[in-house]
Protein backbone atom coordinates (compact mmCIF):
# COMPACT_ATOMS: atom_id res chain seq x y z
CA UNK A 1 0.00 0.00 0.00
CA UNK A 2 3.07 2.55 0.93
CA UNK A 3 4.81 1.94 -2.79
CA UNK A 4 1.39 2.85 -4.59
CA UNK A 5 0.55 5.80 -2.03
CA UNK A 6 -2.10 4.54 -0.56
CA UNK A 7 -0.99 3.78 2.78
CA UNK A 8 -1.26 7.09 4.65
CA UNK A 9 -4.56 6.67 3.84
CA UNK A 10 -4.70 3.62 4.90
CA UNK A 11 -3.57 4.55 8.47
CA UNK A 12 -5.80 7.44 9.42
CA UNK A 13 -8.60 4.90 8.75
CA UNK A 14 -8.34 1.91 10.20
CA UNK A 15 -7.32 1.19 14.21
CA UNK A 16 -2.77 1.37 14.19
CA UNK A 17 -1.82 -1.57 16.89
CA UNK A 18 1.13 -3.67 17.48
CA UNK A 19 0.25 -6.22 20.43
CA UNK A 20 -2.36 -8.89 19.98
CA UNK A 21 -3.50 -10.16 23.66
CA UNK A 22 -5.02 -13.86 24.23
CA UNK A 23 -6.53 -14.16 27.67
CA UNK A 24 -8.64 -17.29 29.03
CA UNK A 25 -12.32 -16.97 30.10
CA UNK A 26 -12.09 -15.40 33.16
CA UNK A 27 -9.55 -12.48 31.69
CA UNK A 28 -6.55 -13.61 32.90
CA UNK A 29 -3.93 -13.21 30.13
CA UNK A 30 -2.15 -16.00 28.24
CA UNK A 31 0.08 -14.17 26.26
CA UNK A 32 0.45 -11.62 23.70
CA UNK A 33 2.28 -11.45 20.25
CA UNK A 34 2.91 -8.73 17.41
CA UNK A 35 0.76 -8.57 14.63
CA UNK A 36 3.03 -5.54 13.53
CA UNK A 37 5.74 -3.19 14.79
CA UNK A 38 7.06 -0.09 13.95
CA UNK A 39 10.88 -0.47 15.21
CA UNK A 40 10.91 -3.93 14.30
CA UNK A 41 9.22 -4.11 10.72
CA UNK A 42 8.62 0.04 10.24
CA UNK A 43 4.78 -0.59 10.12
CA UNK A 44 2.03 -1.45 12.87
CA UNK A 45 -0.64 -3.74 12.01
CA UNK A 46 -3.79 -1.65 10.97
CA UNK A 47 -7.52 -3.43 11.48
CA UNK A 48 -9.51 -1.72 8.44
CA UNK A 49 -12.45 -3.06 7.75
CA UNK A 50 -12.31 -4.50 3.65
CA UNK A 51 -14.87 -2.37 2.34
CA UNK A 52 -12.54 0.96 3.00
CA UNK A 53 -9.67 -0.81 1.58
CA UNK A 54 -11.38 -1.93 -1.27
CA UNK A 55 -12.55 1.94 -2.02
CA UNK A 56 -9.71 3.04 -1.07
CA UNK A 57 -8.15 1.07 -4.04
CA UNK A 58 -11.24 1.92 -6.38
CA UNK A 59 -10.70 5.03 -5.89
CA UNK A 60 -6.89 5.19 -6.75
CA UNK A 61 -7.62 2.82 -10.15
CA UNK A 62 -9.38 6.07 -10.89
CA UNK A 63 -7.00 8.40 -10.65
CA UNK A 64 -5.05 6.25 -12.60
CA UNK A 65 -7.09 5.74 -15.33
CA UNK A 66 -7.40 2.17 -15.01
CA UNK A 67 -10.81 0.58 -15.67
CA UNK A 68 -13.11 -1.61 -14.09
CA UNK A 69 -15.33 -3.45 -15.93
CA UNK A 70 -18.53 -4.77 -13.84
CA UNK A 71 -21.15 -7.28 -14.49
CA UNK A 72 -18.72 -9.43 -16.13
CA UNK A 73 -18.41 -13.24 -15.20
CA UNK A 74 -15.84 -15.76 -15.98
CA UNK A 75 -16.64 -18.67 -18.11
CA UNK A 76 -13.74 -19.71 -19.26
CA UNK A 77 -10.53 -19.89 -20.85
CA UNK A 78 -10.58 -19.46 -24.82
CA UNK A 79 -6.54 -19.79 -25.74
CA UNK A 80 -3.34 -19.18 -23.89
CA UNK A 81 -0.02 -18.67 -26.25
CA UNK A 82 3.06 -17.95 -25.11
CA UNK A 83 2.51 -13.99 -25.09
CA UNK A 84 -1.05 -13.45 -24.35
CA UNK A 85 -4.49 -15.12 -22.59
CA UNK A 86 -7.98 -14.76 -24.23
CA UNK A 87 -11.12 -15.64 -22.35
CA UNK A 88 -14.51 -15.59 -22.58
CA UNK A 89 -17.53 -14.33 -20.05
CA UNK A 90 -21.05 -15.56 -19.60
CA UNK A 91 -22.52 -12.89 -21.45
CA UNK A 92 -20.81 -13.95 -25.00
CA UNK A 93 -17.78 -11.61 -24.79
CA UNK A 94 -14.45 -12.31 -24.77
CA UNK A 95 -10.77 -10.56 -23.78
CA UNK A 96 -6.72 -10.99 -24.54
CA UNK A 97 -4.71 -9.25 -22.21
CA UNK A 98 -0.88 -10.59 -21.71
CA UNK A 99 -2.16 -11.97 -18.18
CA UNK A 100 -5.21 -13.50 -16.71
CA UNK A 101 -4.62 -12.90 -13.13
CA UNK A 102 -7.40 -15.01 -10.74
CA UNK A 103 -7.98 -13.41 -7.42
CA UNK A 104 -11.50 -15.00 -7.48
CA UNK A 105 -11.36 -16.73 -4.18
CA UNK A 106 -11.49 -20.28 -2.79
CA UNK A 107 -14.28 -21.46 -5.39
CA UNK A 108 -11.56 -20.30 -7.60
CA UNK A 109 -12.48 -20.57 -11.56
CA UNK A 110 -9.19 -19.68 -12.61
CA UNK A 111 -7.70 -22.51 -10.48
CA UNK A 112 -9.95 -24.62 -11.89
CA UNK A 113 -8.69 -24.33 -15.11
CA UNK A 114 -5.17 -25.41 -14.02
CA UNK A 115 -5.31 -27.95 -11.44
CA UNK A 116 -9.19 -29.30 -11.95
CA UNK A 117 -9.18 -31.92 -9.22
CA UNK A 118 -8.06 -29.05 -6.15
CA UNK A 119 -11.52 -28.66 -4.48
CA UNK A 120 -11.39 -26.88 -1.55
CA UNK A 121 -12.24 -28.72 1.78
CA UNK A 122 -14.74 -27.65 4.02
CA UNK A 123 -13.32 -27.64 8.37
CA UNK A 124 -16.79 -27.79 9.97
CA UNK A 125 -16.14 -24.55 11.04
CA UNK A 126 -17.83 -21.51 10.18
CA UNK A 127 -16.49 -17.88 11.44
CA UNK A 128 -19.59 -15.23 12.67
CA UNK A 129 -18.69 -12.04 13.29
CA UNK A 130 -20.97 -8.58 14.12
CA UNK A 131 -20.07 -5.06 15.15
CA UNK A 132 -20.80 -2.84 17.88
CA UNK A 133 -20.62 1.31 17.18
CA UNK A 134 -19.42 3.86 19.47
CA UNK A 135 -23.39 5.20 20.14
CA UNK A 136 -23.74 2.04 21.46
CA UNK A 137 -21.02 2.20 23.75
CA UNK A 138 -21.46 5.58 25.72
CA UNK A 139 -21.52 3.96 28.93
CA UNK A 140 -18.18 1.96 28.81
CA UNK A 141 -16.14 4.83 26.62
CA UNK A 142 -17.98 7.99 27.33
CA UNK A 143 -20.37 10.58 25.09
CA UNK A 144 -20.22 10.48 21.40
CA UNK A 145 -17.32 12.75 20.34
CA UNK A 146 -15.42 12.12 23.74
CA UNK A 147 -14.84 8.52 23.59
CA UNK A 148 -11.04 6.58 24.35
CA UNK A 149 -10.74 2.70 24.03
CA UNK A 150 -8.84 3.01 26.97
CA UNK A 151 -11.97 3.74 28.56
CA UNK A 152 -12.41 -0.11 27.40
CA UNK A 153 -12.46 -2.83 30.36
CA UNK A 154 -9.10 -5.06 28.73
CA UNK A 155 -6.85 -4.12 26.30
CA UNK A 156 -7.44 -4.36 22.62
CA UNK A 157 -7.08 -6.40 20.45
CA UNK A 158 -7.95 -9.42 21.96
CA UNK A 159 -8.79 -13.30 21.56
CA UNK A 160 -10.46 -14.48 24.28
CA UNK A 161 -10.61 -18.58 24.34
CA UNK A 162 -12.51 -20.67 26.17
CA UNK A 163 -15.14 -24.05 25.85
CA UNK A 164 -17.65 -22.27 23.61
CA UNK A 165 -15.06 -21.42 21.16
CA UNK A 166 -12.39 -18.28 20.53
CA UNK A 167 -13.86 -14.57 20.78
CA UNK A 168 -12.17 -11.89 19.16
CA UNK A 169 -12.40 -8.48 19.75
CA UNK A 170 -10.85 -6.08 17.49
CA UNK A 171 -11.33 -1.74 17.34
CA UNK A 172 -12.19 -1.04 13.27
CA UNK A 173 -11.37 3.04 13.24
CA UNK A 174 -8.80 4.95 13.76
CA UNK A 175 -10.20 6.44 17.03
CA UNK A 176 -10.45 2.81 17.69
CA UNK A 177 -14.18 2.97 19.51
CA UNK A 178 -15.84 1.24 17.19
CA UNK A 179 -15.50 -2.83 17.52
CA UNK A 180 -15.78 -5.82 15.69
CA UNK A 181 -16.10 -8.89 16.95
CA UNK A 182 -15.25 -12.30 15.45
CA UNK A 183 -15.91 -15.99 16.59
CA UNK A 184 -15.52 -19.39 15.35
CA UNK A 185 -17.99 -22.16 15.70
CA UNK A 186 -18.34 -25.80 14.82
CA UNK A 187 -21.09 -26.65 12.59
CA UNK A 188 -21.98 -28.83 9.33
CA UNK A 189 -21.37 -28.75 5.45
CA UNK A 190 -23.39 -26.79 3.65
CA UNK A 191 -24.24 -26.28 -0.09
CA UNK A 192 -23.33 -22.73 -1.79
CA UNK A 193 -26.97 -21.93 -1.97
CA UNK A 194 -27.28 -22.75 1.81
CA UNK A 195 -24.55 -21.16 2.83
CA UNK A 196 -26.24 -18.13 1.40
CA UNK A 197 -29.19 -18.69 2.96
CA UNK A 198 -27.43 -19.12 6.82
CA UNK A 199 -25.97 -15.63 5.67
CA UNK A 200 -29.22 -14.03 5.03
CA UNK A 201 -30.78 -15.11 8.23
CA UNK A 202 -29.16 -12.80 11.05
CA UNK A 203 -31.57 -13.36 13.60
CA UNK A 204 -30.00 -17.43 13.21
CA UNK A 205 -26.85 -16.14 13.27
CA UNK A 206 -27.33 -13.87 16.80
CA UNK A 207 -29.04 -16.92 18.61
CA UNK A 208 -26.35 -18.82 17.61
CA UNK A 209 -23.90 -16.70 19.41
CA UNK A 210 -25.87 -16.07 22.41
CA UNK A 211 -26.19 -19.49 22.66
CA UNK A 212 -22.26 -19.45 23.22
CA UNK A 213 -21.60 -16.68 25.22
CA UNK A 214 -24.21 -16.01 26.93
CA UNK A 215 -25.05 -18.54 29.74
CA UNK A 216 -28.62 -17.96 30.71
CA UNK A 217 -29.40 -19.01 26.88
CA UNK A 218 -26.45 -21.89 27.14
CA UNK A 219 -23.41 -20.60 26.66
CA UNK A 220 -20.48 -20.38 28.75
CA UNK A 221 -19.23 -18.02 31.35
CA UNK A 222 -16.70 -15.78 29.43
CA UNK A 223 -15.36 -12.21 30.29
CA UNK A 224 -18.02 -9.03 30.71
CA UNK A 225 -16.73 -7.61 27.97
CA UNK A 226 -17.89 -10.47 26.06
CA UNK A 227 -21.15 -10.66 26.77
CA UNK A 228 -21.42 -6.70 26.13
CA UNK A 229 -20.54 -7.18 22.61
CA UNK A 230 -23.12 -10.64 22.05
CA UNK A 231 -25.76 -8.41 23.60
CA UNK A 232 -25.76 -4.90 21.59
CA UNK A 233 -24.40 -6.50 18.55
CA UNK A 234 -27.76 -5.57 16.14
CA UNK A 235 -28.47 -8.59 13.70
CA UNK A 236 -27.95 -6.24 10.59
CA UNK A 237 -24.29 -6.34 11.07
CA UNK A 238 -23.77 -9.83 11.71
CA UNK A 239 -22.25 -12.30 8.84
CA UNK A 240 -21.06 -15.33 8.47
CA UNK A 241 -17.76 -16.86 6.69
CA UNK A 242 -17.40 -20.93 5.94
CA UNK A 243 -13.89 -22.01 6.42
CA UNK A 244 -12.33 -24.07 3.68
CA UNK A 245 -9.32 -25.13 2.89
CA UNK A 246 -7.30 -25.46 -0.27
CA UNK A 247 -5.52 -28.35 -0.98
CA UNK A 248 -1.48 -27.37 -2.12
CA UNK A 249 -1.33 -27.10 -5.93
CA UNK A 250 2.17 -27.95 -7.87
CA UNK A 251 2.39 -24.13 -9.40
CA UNK A 252 -0.04 -20.92 -8.84
CA UNK A 253 0.33 -20.73 -12.38
CA UNK A 254 0.04 -22.59 -15.61
CA UNK A 255 2.67 -23.92 -17.87
CA UNK A 256 3.05 -21.38 -20.11
CA UNK A 257 3.02 -18.90 -17.09
CA UNK A 258 0.15 -16.41 -18.89
CA UNK A 259 -2.76 -17.67 -16.42
CA UNK A 260 -2.06 -17.00 -12.48
CA UNK A 261 -3.97 -17.14 -9.58
CA UNK A 262 -3.30 -16.16 -6.46
CA UNK A 263 -5.11 -14.79 -2.42
CA UNK A 264 -7.55 -17.28 -1.58
CA UNK A 265 -7.80 -19.35 -4.75
CA UNK A 266 -4.17 -20.09 -4.42
CA UNK A 267 -3.57 -20.92 -0.36
CA UNK A 268 -7.00 -20.14 1.80
CA UNK A 269 -6.15 -21.34 4.98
Amino acid sequence: MDSVGLYDKIRVTGYNYEELYLSNPQGHQLGLFLNGSQHRYNYPAVRIHRRDVRNLLIEHLGEEGIPIHYNKRFKEIVEETASSVTVAFTDGTQATGDYVIGCDGIHSKIRHHIHPDAHPIFQDLVGMMGTVYPDQLTDKLGPEGEQESKRWPVALPRMTFGDKGMFGTFPSDFAGVEFGFFTVQHTHARTREEWAEFERNKAELKESMEACFLKEKGGSDYPPEVRILVERSKPETLSSWPFYVVPETSAWYSDKGRIIFMGDAAHAM
